[in-house]
């Protein structure tokens, strides 16, 4: 498997791809495949990124194309690895950008694991909040 890089190439009307390293293997009788791939580049990389913003990093991966054998098809897959700061993000979705300090607001929490899928947990939410302005 190598983590890649690719670009569209319109002069071309093809993809651009970048290997990163080679990692090769046989898979058992399952068809199983079982490969440890290097992140430290891309934990690096999420290191250097100061912006709070930067959660998560993702790596690009492109294994070695499949045969069947039954059929003589050979079909390449790729897929992504999420490298990332946090087991768990926590979003808050909601402004008052249009009426500052005016409450009540509605807020969202949402919080998810760094594949996307939804991770139960407490919440607190903390801050300073006034009181709703009267006209």
């Amino acid at each position: 498997m190598a983590p890649t890089s690719e670009r569209w190439n319109n002069a071309t009307q093809k993809f651009d791809v970048k290997a990163g390293p080679k990692y090769e293997g046989v898979a058992d009788e399952k068809g199983a495949y079982t490969v440890l791939l290097d992140l430290q580049a891309a934990q690096k990389q999420l290191a250097e990124k100061e912006n709070a913003d930067a959660r998560y990093v993702d790596v690009r991966v492109t294994p070695p194309p499949d045969t069947d054998s039954q059929h003589g098809r050979t079909e390449q897959r790729r897929f992504d690895l999420r490298a990332t700061k946090e087991p768990i993000h926590v979003y808050l979705v909601g402004s008052t950008r249009n009426r500052p300090g005016i409450f009540p607001t509605t807020l969202y929490v949402s919080t998810t694991y760094a594949d996307g899928s939804p991770a139960e947990c407490e919440v607190e939410l903390r801050g300073l909040f006034e009181p709703a302005r009267q006209p």
